[in-house]
């Protein structure tokens, strides 16, 4: 039997600075395994970067590839298993068709079509690009919609990628995000940017966090909105109440813990970023997306505890200058884990010098001079936390 489907695009949203976020053929794959406690692995989803619609060069430069890269990281612990999505004969007589539609990253055209697009089993593409965005937009992102005709299962297939009901749960094939051209920007990975700039490693992250869901438009999301308040369980709980929202982000100032630390910063969906400062995913933003219906890896092991004992303090600092010293010197605590997984703090895919300095900064920025255990999320990946100073905002 010919059935039709055809899905509304998914709006994007941005963000703005206070003070939103405000074509070069190729693709970069952010492929991941998540080191758990007990050593074994729990695969995480891949994230294809496609930046043959950054019809402006936005992306030229590989080092502002390695910072969206980086970003997409933060999402490395989500470990649901995505059916792929491969147009074809339908065995019916007719073929399983689609069309992936997104607002082109390059010209801002809204309903930019891709028909019978390729996507992986448990991948997201993601379309990357630059373009002059309005006002104090620093940038802009979303899940892709699409349009589809096949069988039934094949419906299912494009809409929902096994994940089941999008009232419940949400399984997207990817989407686009796009950084404004005349922004000023820090495309720095191994600390915070300079007061005047906009971080762009905070940007991309938020807006890949709307790509994930994190939108009005998502109905897994917008389930749990009620008025001004976003009511879904985990995020409840990990808030202690309803959580402020307005207009498919926080309410305005909503603080949180930063995944993995004991460091609290203004949750990364805040719809605005203070100009000069850097935020990362906190508990609060991740337990919204468990709330959209994506199943986050807990009890990970973090980033820079190379002793095992939880906490990262003095002693991780000696053994990262030993090991840095003479790398043979390391043995992991951890079954599986090496030493670049633990200490690669910058994302250079190497355990050098600069995250020694790194690790330094984030020692000496804890209150107390011990960064704390984490909690029930924490991040392989840690870049040095960037602490708010004073609020020159711009919005996503």
């Amino acid at each position: 039997m010919n059935a039709n489907g055809l899905a509304i695009g998914l709006g994007t949203s941005e963000y703005r600075a206070s003070g939103g976020m405000k074509r070069k053929t190729g693709m970069c794959l952010v492929a991941g395994a998540v080191i758990l406690a007990g050593g074994s692995e729990a695969r995480a989803l891949n994230l294809v970067f496609d930046y043959s619609l950054d019809t402006n060069g936005f992306f030229n430069d590989p080092a502002r590839r390695a910072a969206l890269e980086l970003a997409g990281q933060s999402f490395s612990f989500i470990t649901d298993s995505l059916l792929a999505i491969v147009p074809g004969p339908s065995g019916q007589g007719y073929d399983n068709t689609w069309e992936a539609r997104i607002t082109h990253p390059g010209t801002g055209e809204s309903d930019y079509r891709i028909r019978d697009l390729v996507v992986p089993a448990d991948t997201l593409i993601i379309f990357a690009g630059g373009r002059n965005l309005s006002g104090s937009t620093l940038g802009s992102g979303g899940a892709g919609g699409f349009s589809s005709s096949g069988t039934s299962t094949w419906l299912s297939t494009v809409r929902e990628r096994g994940q089941g009901s999008r009232t419940t749960d949400f399984g997207p094939w990817g989407g686009q995000v796009t950084f404004d051209t005349n922004s000023s920007w820090n495309f720095s990975l191994g600390s915070p940017p300079e007061s005047g700039v906009n971080d762009f490693l905070s940007v991309a992250i938020h807006e890949l966090t709307h790509l994930f869901g994190f939108s009005g438009g998502t109905q897994s999301f917008s389930a749990h909105v009620s008025g001004s308040t976003f009511r879904g369980p985990q995020a409840v709980e990990v808030y202690g109440g309803n959580v402020p929202y307005s207009s498919s982000h926080w309410g305005n100032g909503v603080q949180s813990v930063i995944a993995g630390t004991g460091i609290e910063q203004e949750a990364a969906m805040d719809p605005t970023l203070t100009v000069g400062a850097r935020k990362l995913l906190t508990d609060l933003d991740y337990a919204a997306l468990q709330d959209v219906g994506w199943e986050i890896q807990t009890q990970i092991i973090r980033s820079g505890d190379v002793d095992g004992s939880g906490v990262l303090d003095a002693f991780d600092v000696a053994i990262f200058e030993a090991a840095l010293a003479d790398a043979s010197s390391f043995v992991s605590p951890f079954p599986g884990a090496t030493l670049n997984l633990l200490a690669d703090l910058n994302g250079s895919g190497m355990f050098d010098a600069f995250d020694v300095a790194t690790f330094e900064q984030r020692i000496a920025g804890a209150t107390s001079g011990v960064i704390p255990a984490p909690g029930t999320v924490g991040l392989l990946l840690v870049p040095a936390a960037g602490l708010l100073g004073r609020r020159s905002r711009r919005g996503f």
